[in-house]
């Protein structure tokens, strides 16, 4: 479904762009993770309130984009290096246990573009797609508490991804907004699989480009 999905974005990219611009670029910058991981309530937390509470993790992004398209929609897809860490209390049968995390993945977003307003060297931009989001070495201490809860990173989820930018000259600045669409690793807690679990679902990125040609 999701292939399809792809496939039919990428065919009405094609109908609606002429290739009159290309563009080639380099960007970095920071990325805000919310619910990065969330066990609330789920079948397997005890009467007495065990539970893994939600944490909030940062990072950053590096890697390149490329643009093409015509003077008003374009196409962008990107290729990026995305690392975040974070550390998390949780409490089972009243112990507590520190995790810590460290994700690292390939972001390949493709995003639509609009350019609501030119004027000049500076243009104002409206971006949206889907990103594939491929595991590069995630990490976290879980597993030494093996017998309470372990984690295993996926190889590859999806998410969607839209925000602003602004160009000027050959500096643009992003700001942006991305929604996982599955979680991005799977928990057993008390050695069974947590159903009812989220996690990294919602991150916000700030990122600076600079276009080489």
């Amino acid at each position: 479904m999701k292939k399809s999905i792809l496939f039919i974005l990428l065919l009405g990219i094609t109908g609606i762009m002429s290739a009159q611009t290309f563009a080639l670029g380099l960007k970095g910058g920071y990325e805000a993770a919310m619910s990065y991981n969330d066990l609330l309530n789920t079948n397997l937390v005890t009467s007495t309130g065990d539970q893994i509470k939600s944490g909030f993790a940062s990072g950053y992004q590096v890697g390149a984009w490329m643009r093409l398209g015509g003077k008003k929609v374009y196409l962008q897809p990107e290729v990026l290096l995305n690392v975040k860490k974070t550390s998390q209390t949780f409490n089972v049968g009243g112990s507590t246990y520190m995790a810590t995390y460290k994700t690292q993945a390939i972001e390949i977003p493709l995003l639509v573009g609009y350019k609501v307003l030119c004027v000049g060297p500076l243009a104002l931009r409206l971006n949206a797609g889907p990103k594939a989001i491929i595991d590069a070495g995630s990490s976290s201490n879980l597993n030494q508490y093996a017998a309470v809860v372990s984690q295993d990173f996926k190889k590859a989820t999806w998410a969607a991804e839209g925000g602003i930018g602004v160009d000027i000259l050959s500096v643009s600045l992003d700001l942006r907004y991305s929604q996982y669409l599955s979680n991005s690793y799977s928990v057993t807690f008390n050695n069974a699989p947590v159903i009812n679990m989220k996690s990294n679902k919602q991150s916000i990125y700030l990122t600076l480009g600079w276009r080489l040609f």
